[in-house]
């Protein structure tokens, strides 16, 4: 499944995520998760997906490795990975169980997801567990894949490799599993890691190590990242562009600068206000977001934010287009809608 005619626009990009619709079936009827969804992530960059739980973050970078519940499903949209080699391949038709996708999944495409210990197995040592990915897409024996394993662990600050990698999950840290996790990631080479709240677990001291580690191997090994989280402070520290989402849609997209120095839709601008400043004390006082976020069932008609948004007009009863503010800025709001419109 090869898309030779998208070679050229693919050049400068790892993977195109066109217009990805994820619906899921349930008791209480369809639940549109993810709703319409489309940004790139270039080469050796680092792509922040940020928002509310809920929004469709997981969804969204789960979606790429086919990595979702039998009631969900990729009901439209295009999910174009760069092989390389001039070879695009054509993930939204692949089976999830199928010869193609396995091989992707750990292997091209690697995840780090934010609790070690429910994805580790605990009744087998680190170093197996490393080795099976090795195994599986490099296709290496074990005998030969013991130095490799070695090199893995102390890559990702791992003291005593030797001794570590003999070990059980339940014998190390948090901080150590996460590193092994991480280490697991990179056993194939992968040109993309999905890192999903990679940091939620650990307490800050570690965080910041887990996210400085994160950025070295990034830059070193010239990998791209898409990072999923909540935290601004950690899409402050990583990211390159930043993908800000609200009930499975994309509100606004830009660089992490410009999302940080000039926020545009009001919901980026709320959850910037609702972190705190450094240099401003103890005293300064936090902004909260209004209300909860609506029932997957009973969504608002038109803007979804509109509900909780303080410049909500009768013009938000209608879906707004998104729209490119300045270059590769954009958001989806009437506000700009019509101020474009005036200009």
């Amino acid at each position: 499944m090869l898309l030779i005619q998208k070679v050229d626009f693919m050049r400068n990009l790892i993977l195109q995520i066109k217009d990805l619709k994820v619906y899921f079936d349930t008791d209480e009827g369809l639940i549109k998760a993810v709703d319409g969804v489309s940004f790139n992530v270039e080469k050796n960059s680092v792509v922040a997906i940020v928002g509310e739980s809920g929004c469709g973050k997981s969804v969204t970078a789960r979606s790429i490795l086919q990595l979702l519940p039998t009631n969900a499903h990729i009901v439209d949209g295009e999910l174009n990975f760069n092989l390389g080699d001039n070879k695009i391949i054509e993930i939204h038709k692949l089976d999830r169980n199928s010869r193609e996708m396995r091989a992707i999944r750990g292997g091209e495409i690697s995840i780090v997801f934010q609790d070690p210990m429910t994805f580790l197995n605990p009744v087998y040592t680190i170093g197996y567990q490393i080795y099976e990915n090795i195994k599986e897409h490099l296709h290496y024996k074990y005998r030969n894949s013991i130095a490799k394993i070695h090199e893995i662990l102390a890559s990702v600050g791992i003291s005593n490799p030797i001794q570590r990698s003999q070990q059980f999950p339940h014998e190390l840290s948090g901080g150590m599993r996460q590193r092994s996790m991480i280490g697991m990631s990179l056993s194939a080479n992968p040109k993309l890691i999905i890192a999903d709240e990679p940091t939620t677990a650990l307490d800050v001291t570690i965080q910041a190590q887990v996210l400085d580690l994160m950025k070295k191997i990034q830059n070193e090994k010239g990998m791209s990242v898409i990072l999923i989280t909540h935290d601004m402070g950690v899409v402050a520290e990583m990211a390159d562009f930043v993908v800000v989402m609200y009930m499975g849609k994309i509100v606004e997209k830009a660089s992490c600068q410009m999302i940080f120095n000039n926020p545009k839709h009001p919901y980026t601008i709320k959850l910037l206000e609702s972190i705190p400043k450094l240099g401003r004390g103890r005293n300064q006082k936090l902004k909260p977001i209004s209300g909860t976020t609506p029932n997957f069932t009973s969504l608002p008609t038109g803007c979804l934010f509109s509900p909780r948004c303080d410049f909500a007009s009768s013009k938000c009863s209608n879906i707004p287009k998104e729209i490119e503010y300045s270059d590769n800025h954009f958001v989806s709001c009437w506000k700009y809608n019509e101020e474009i419109k005036e200009n």
